[in-house]
């Protein structure tokens, strides 16, 4: 994890190629073992195996029961760009270590997950504060979204609940973002039920794009604690 995450780590990976791939290491041995080896192994496995240990992604530890095994790291891009005049979605978690992602869904029909929020592990902060410092990421990474109906916050049903100051989570959190934007449209859910939201998102997962690649794409680099999640 230090390696892909950490720009200053003294080491390198070096990528062998995959099982699948003529170039793979010790193929004509296993060969003889069967004409079709890495095939025939991966009939009998899960996605996310496969593409560790036969096309040598990195994956992360899946100890425990994995949430989405269909997540593949292919979909992990280095400089994923959000797409001009098309509306931001920015899914926010509430409570006192809230969350955010920025997401988009393209032309193509892809689901683009471009940027998060997560404040550090032992810091305790408000909708208020929250939602200030969102404004201050859509302002510096996505200016031109930043007009009227250029974006749109979905909250967690639960943000309804009301905090100490009698104010209700997401209107706390509109009113740090309202504090730096002159608009804050929002969507309430009206239900927490858990199969809705999973296949919202599995949906992406399981197909291709118009054009052919993923249909859901994460930006490598600035949504680390969304890749560690799916992953685990």
């Amino acid at each position: 994890r230090d390696i892909l995450e950490n720009a200053d780590c003294p080491f390198e990976v070096i990528w062998q190629p995959s099982g699948f791939d003529p170039q793979a290491e010790n193929i004509e041995n296993l060969r003889r073992i069967d004409a079709n080896y890495y095939e025939a192994m991966a009939r009998n496995m899960e996605p996310w195996a496969i593409n560790r240990f036969i096309r040598n992604k990195i994956g992360m530890s899946r100890h425990g029961a994995p949430v989405f095994v269909e997540y593949a790291t292919d979909c992990e891009i280095d400089d994923l760009k959000p797409e001009p005049k098309t509306r931001l979605v920015i899914g926010v978690d509430q409570g006192n270590r809230p969350a955010a992602i920025i997401t988009q869904k393209d032309r193509m029909g892809r689901l683009l997950c471009l940027d998060e929020a997560v404040p550090p592990p032992d810091e305790i902060t408000n909708g208020v504060v929250f939602g200030e410092a969102i404004a201050e990421i859509m302002l510096e990474r996505f200016r031109p979204w930043c007009v009227k109906g250029g974006f749109l916050f979905s909250f967690d049903p639960a943000a309804k609940a009301r905090d100490n100051d009698e104010r209700r989570w997401y209107q706390q959190f509109i009113l740090g973002v309202m504090k730096k934007l002159k608009d804050a449209p929002y969507v309430l859910p009206h239900t927490n039920r858990l199969d809705p939201r999973l296949s919202s998102v599995r949906q992406f997962m399981t197909r291709r794009a118009r054009e052919g690649g993923p249909a859901f794409l994460i930006h490598k680099t600035r949504c680390p604690q969304l890749r560690r999640a799916l992953m685990s």
